[in-house]
């Protein structure tokens, strides 16, 4: 990710999904999200991820586990409930008017992405 040391910190800390926040274990994923709907092991870096979706790769919201605490998610649509509202969807200048101008661009999946990270807390 060559783009991370270009890519000023954004507090991340407020943001929940499902009143899941980052840095939540996988326990209050369950309880709050449920049980995934596929499970990724990855060997380097170590981590796991939860999957939540019909489609393993074209999912609605995962979640990057590392050490049993999430490190990073990624939603696609509005079947989840964010503590920030309701951002799927919201124009890049909404998002930015929201989270700030401390933000990534990239392609994934065929979808343009917006992306922040919060240096400070370790979060992406």
């Amino acid at each position: 990710m060559d783009f991370y040391e270009d890519t000023k910190s954004t507090d991340l800390s407020q943001i929940k999904i499902n009143a899941v926040a980052l840095n939540s274990n996988e326990e209050q994923i369950i309880k709050e999200v449920g049980e995934p709907d596929f499970v990724e092991e990855v060997e380097d870096p170590e981590s796991t991820y939860y999957i939540y979706g019909d489609d393993k790769k074209f999912y609605d919201l995962d979640f990057k586990l590392v050490d049993g605490k999430i490190k990073r998610f990624f939603v696609t649509n509005n079947k989840f409930d964010i503590e920030l509202g309701n951002i799927i969807g919201k124009s890049k200048k909404d998002i930015i008017k929201l989270l700030g101008d401390n933000y990534y661009e990239l392609s994934d999946s065929g979808s343009d992405v917006i992306g922040y990270f919060d240096k400070s807390n370790k979060k992406i």
